[in-house]
């Protein structure tokens, strides 16, 4: 076998198509040497995988030291040529010579002609007559094919065959074989080496004859028949590429997860470096803008003393290149570092406004344009420096729209103890403006202005600026060292735990990379899914849109109730029902952007059924939807956005609900819904803007017969008659529950001035010494005023009638009030409500029957856990590389969150399944029990399993449902029974003191629990833990306990308060945000009307950049 593997190295070096040409010297000398490495290699190798890995990695680097030392000495040939063809003196003999050649080998060819002339013979030297005499020990190597030649009238001509002679040039690790004795291996070889007849005639071509050691060409064998007679003729370097690289050995497929993947950090050359980076720092002097640049700065001679002790490392295009130039830079991301360093300094010492300041940002994008190429050849991902810009923050303060925007001051309190001031967050930050107009030594802090504020002194708060950028993370390849960013590499290591590998050490050295199998395709399917998904996809096909396949999924699907704010609920007594219960559901589309999945579309819905309480009883809500404008191509990306819209109401009409609502409120400047830092080309829509954009789509649903017909809010307020407060339609965080709650509090308001009013009149009036005082409108204030019972007795007698007439009065005029306090804010922004008709609200509906399981996440239960997730995380939208490596960490934790472990998809029907069967062998293939037992079955033994807390709580009593309840059971149903289970059990194994409990399920939950408070992998490793935790956090949400003895329920709910204060926090910006737009619609309107009215213009509705509802 071994021997077999020496054969294989001299076959990948020189290929030998005839056994005859082996007799050759040299070939021989090969020989010695290929026996040579397989011995060292055989001595130093362990175990057969190392020493096959090893010969192979051998082989592969001698061929690419030949391949590079080719393809120098081929330029060097094209100079010298290009210097003899300029020159004519000596040139003339040899042309003539080469004339008789010519004129020889044409006759001897016959009609055809020489096969195989390339170039013209006067490129060569004269002495390609004159036989070879030099030692062929010291001749390039060849690749040799035996001929049978014959001799007519003296002269050797091919009949049969013609070698094939490939040139190879001298190698150091082949001339120290080489030139050692060959006796022994001459000797170990009987065959007679036949020179008449096997003689090997190597004329070495070279326009200077001290050159001929290093000069390539290729004898290339010609077919033949036995008529024709075929010589060798010279062809240049471009015609023996294609045979190095078939014959260029390949490198055996290693795995990434393998512990023999090769360790081989990168060194560059410093002539190396200087060939890439020399033309960045040319194109960076040419460039106009680099004149402040190109030395270093004097602060005496420009005047500026106190640029040292701001610019602590001066850096200059001069310092740069003589850097380069004496090799300092060991790695191109050294000179990368100092580039960046003197636009850094440029732009820390001037201010924006200034010229140096311009000139540096346009420099710098000469430098990043330039820069790229050159490091991607040398095997990195570019050269650029990312960080991450300053968020914008919102203000604590009295404006609800206030922000503190980039660069801007502000002071922030850290709450470090949440129940010290009974606060929720864990920083609350106020503006620069907000903070001193307070003008006391304290300031008012709380979630939500509404609500009870806590006084707070102003020592406490700490002063700072919004200007802290983060960088970009940086990640090592495992192989190479090469240091790339890991948004450019799209690496996490959860994902792939044995590290980084970039792309060029997989080309190299062959390795497989592990797939990632976190993708959008394998989240969990739903009915809703794979309607919207078909629908988009079937709209691009018949567009004829090439493009990557657009997955839609549900990430979240949960049942909640809609809350009754406190003051309507006091203000209608007992007519207010006690919540809306609703489901809500998060939307979201995938497309497959250079083979990435990238989200580009995020939706929420609330659907209140036909359980729910009038006004809301079958009505959908749209509540936020956000985009980003990643969508390819990008003329298709409106209609595809539509294509979902109408899908859904289409679904929704379909299961039964009458009527949908759409609030098209764009955000404000800086503000996100969905996806954290939009692009900045992306721009926000106008609210006249994106209601025509709505208006658009409603009337496309309108054409499909998915809509009847759609209007404002205000005219449905109209036509079904509206009497009371009640019967405006009450959904979670809308525009409107915050109106009527306002208009409350301004009513009470207003009742509560015009009381103080009164009283302060009647006591005046008793002050002045009137006997007959007026009778207030309020009988309440009759016990506050300071009469004689004895006096007045008759009086108060007669007021008691009049009191409880003007009670009811005041009741009745007081809903009137209310009612039109909501109708004249209604009238102002009815335009951005859209009322849908589904369906005939006479016509009788089916019951609704949602058959999609309810999905658990926590992640995507709300918008504003995803947002407050990407935030923390850095995980942002504004560019396409960055939206891919935010979708890869979103998926993952999609794949791996807490809610999605407690159940798992069927790899065949896609399908949630309680109980599974799991492959043994396959990376991630589950069946469900349907699928595990029909035809043909999975080729790999599988075992059955099932979720271990469900398993543990499933008792004898708790089990005893009969078949007919299980037939009759929702799925979704079930699941709450199963759950609501796991919580009792989980509950009673906390309070349980019995060590001995006859339950069941006790010790195994005790078990359970004592292993989450010692597990160190609870946060992302251990799959019981995370159940656990699920649960817990399950019980947290409607725990009162504040002693609760569950594990991580008091911090559980604390984070669901936060999460609770946050949204209703951002409910309040966004109705406040939209109050100022009004006000800022109406300013203008009223301005262009006081100036003459120019012609106006038509603005065409172009494509759909941000909408976010």
């Amino acid at each position: 076998m071994r021997n077999h593997l020496v054969q294989k190295i001299i076959t990948a070096l020189i290929p030998i198509t005839d056994t005859g040409a082996v007799r050759d010297k040299r070939i021989i000398n090969l020989a010695n040497y290929a026996r040579r490495v397989e011995n060292d290699t055989f001595e130093v190798a362990s175990n057969q995988e190392e020493y096959f890995h090893k010969l192979a990695e051998k082989i592969y680097k001698i061929q690419k030291e030949l391949e590079d030392r080719r393809e120098k000495k081929r330029l060097q040939d094209m100079q010298l040529a290009a210097q003899i063809s300029s020159t004519t003196g000596q040139t003339s003999s040899t042309n003539d010579y080469n004339g008789k050649m010519h004129s020889t080998m044409d006759t001897m060819a016959g009609d055809n002609g020489p096969p195989n002339r390339t170039a013209p013979m006067s490129d060569y030297a004269s002495s390609l007559s004159s036989p070879s005499t030099g030692n062929i020990l010291h001749q390039p190597l060849t690749t040799v094919t035996n001929s049978n030649r014959t001799t007519i009238n003296g002269a050797s001509n091919t009949t049969a065959g013609t070698f094939t002679i490939t040139n190879v040039p001298p190698n150091e690790h082949l001339n120290f074989l080489i030139n050692r004795d060959v006796t022994i291996a001459q000797q170990a070889n009987d065959v007679d080496m036949l020179e008449a007849t096997n003689q090997i005639k190597t004329e070495l071509i070279s326009p200077k004859p001290q050159l001929q050691s290093s000069t390539y060409f290729v004898i290339k064998k010609e077919e033949s028949t036995p008529h024709d007679i075929v010589h060798s003729t010279v062809t240049n370097k471009p015609s023996e590429s294609t045979t190095n690289e078939d014959i260029k050995p390949k490198l055996p497929q290693i795995d990434s997860t393998s512990k023999q993947l090769p360790k081989h950090p990168v060194q560059f050359a410093a002539e190396d470096l200087r060939s890439h980076l020399e033309p960045v720092i040319h194109k960076m002097i040419a460039c106009e803008d680099s004149h402040p640049f190109r030395q270093p700065v004097d602060p005496v001679a420009l005047n500026i003393l106190d640029y040292p002790t701001i610019v602590k490392h001066p850096m200059d295009i001069s310092t740069m290149h003589n850097k380069l130039l004496h090799g300092e830079y060991k790695n191109p991301l050294q000179f990368c570092d100092d580039a960046w360093l003197m636009f850094n300094n440029a732009w820390l010492y001037n201010k924006k406004t200034t010229r140096v300041y311009k000139m540096c940002t346009k420099l710098s994008e000469v430098f990043a344009e330039a820069i790229d190429p050159a490091m991607d050849t040398l095997g990195y991902c570019c050269g650029r420096q990312y960080v991450y810009l300053p968020q914008v923050m919102f203000c604590y303060g009295n404006q609800l729209c206030c922000q503190i925007l980039r660069d801007g001051n502000y002071y922030y309190y850290n709450n470090q103890e949440p129940s010290r001031f009974n606060l929720s967050g864990d920083k609350y930050t106020f503006c620069s403006k907000c903070f001193d107009s307070v003008k006391s030594d304290s300031i008012l802090v709380g979630d939500d202005p509404a609500q009870t504020l806590v006084e707070l002194p102003k020592h406490l708060f700490i002063s700072a600026k919004n200007d802290i950028q983060e960088p970009e993370n940086m990640i090592d390849c495992i192989v190479c060292t090469r240091r790339w960013h890991q948004v450019c590499a799209l690496h996490i290591d959860q994902i792939w735990p044995e590290g980084f590998i970039c792309k060029t050490c997989i080309r190299d050295y062959n390795i497989k990379r592990k797939d990632n199998r976190y993708t959008a395709y394998k989240l969990t399917d739903t009915d809703l899914a794979k309607v919207l998904e078909k629908r988009v996809n079937d709209f691009l096909s018949n567009e004829g849109c090439q493009t990557g396949r657009v997955t839609i999924r549900i990430l979240a699907a949960s049942d909640k109730v809609c809350e009754v704010k406190p003051r309507l609920r006091k203000y209608y007594h007992n007519q207010v029902p006690d919540g809306y219960p609703y489901r809500t559901k998060a939307v979201f589309a995938f497309q497959e952007i250079e083979g990435v999945d990238v989200v580009l579309f995020g939706m929420h819905v609330q659907e209140y059924d036909g359980r729910c309480h009038a006004p809301n009883t079958r009505r959908v809500y749209v509540s936020y939807l956000d985009s980003v404008h990643f969508f390819r191509p990008k003329i298709y990306r409106t209609d595809v956005y539509h294509e979902i819209l109408i899908g859904y109401l289409d679904y929704a009409k379909k299961l039964g609900y009458v009527y949908a609502h759409i609030w098209a409120c764009p955000p404000s400047e800086g503000d996100d819904y969905i996806f954290h830092c939009h692009p900045v080309e992306q721009r926000v829509p106008k609210p006249k803007r994106l209601q025509d954009w709505y208006k658009k789509m409603l009337d496309r649903a309108i054409l499909e017969r998915v809509v009847i017909d759609y209007k404002d809010i205000m005219k449905d307020c109209q036509d079904n008659q509206v009497q009371n407060a009640l019967n405006i339609p009450y959904f979670e965080g809308d525009f409107w529950s915050n109106i009527i709650e306002e208009s409350i509090k301004e009513l009470d308001q207003e009742e509560e001035d015009r009381r103080k009013q009164e009283v302060e009149a009647a006591r005046a009036i008793e002050d002045g010494g009137f006997d007959d005082p007026i009778e207030p409108e309020d009988p309440t204030d009759i016990s506050d005023k300071r009469k004689s019972a004895n006096t007045h007795k008759k009086k108060n007698l007669k007021k008691t009638t009049a009191s409880q007439r003007k009670v009811a009065k005041k009741q009745m005029s007081n809903c009137t009030d209310l009612l039109s306090k909501i109708f004249a804010t209604m009238e102002k922004h009815k335009e951005a409500f859209f009322v849908i008709r589904l369906r005939n609200p006479i016509a009788s509906c089916p019951a609704v029957n949602d058959t999609d399981a309810l999905i658990q996440c926590d992640l995507m239960d709300t918008r504003d856990a995803f947002l407050n997730f990407a935030r923390d995380k850095h995980y942002e939208f504004s560019s396409l590389r960055r939206a891919k490596f935010s979708t890869l960490a979103l998926l993952y934790e999609l794949h791996t969150s807490t809610t999605d472990k407690f159940t798992y998809n069927c790899n065949a029907c896609r399908h949630q399944c309680e109980i599974r069967y799991h492959c043994t062998v396959c990376d991630d293939f589950d069946l469900c029990e349907k699928c595990y037992h029909t035809e043909p079955k999975h080729e790999h033994r599988m075992e059955r399993s099932v979720p271990s807390i469900v398993d543990v709580s499933q008792d004898g009593e708790q089990n005893s449902l009969n078949s007919n309840d299980k037939s009759i059971a929702s799925p979704q149903l079930q699941r709450q029974q199963s759950m609501q289970r796991c919580i009792e059990a989980l509950l009673h194994a906390v309070n349980c003191r019995n060590a001995n409990c006859v339950n069941r399920s006790c010790f195994r939950y005790k078990r359970v629990i004592q292993h989450t408070k010692e597990c160190k992998g609870k946060n992302s490793q251990c799959n019981v833990c995370k159940q656990v935790i699920f649960l817990c956090w399950y019980h947290a949400k409607s725990c009162m306990d504040l002693n609760c003895q569950v594990p991580f329920c008091t911090n559980l709910k604390t984070k669901i308060q936060k999460q609770r204060a946050t949204s209703l926090q951002t409910d309040r910006r966004r109705m406040q945000a939209m109050m100022q737009q009004r006000t800022n619609t109406m300013q203008t309107q009223q301005q262009s009307q006081s100036q003459p009215q120019a012609q106006p213009g038509k603005e065409q509705l172009h494509d759909f950049e941000r909408i976010r509802i």
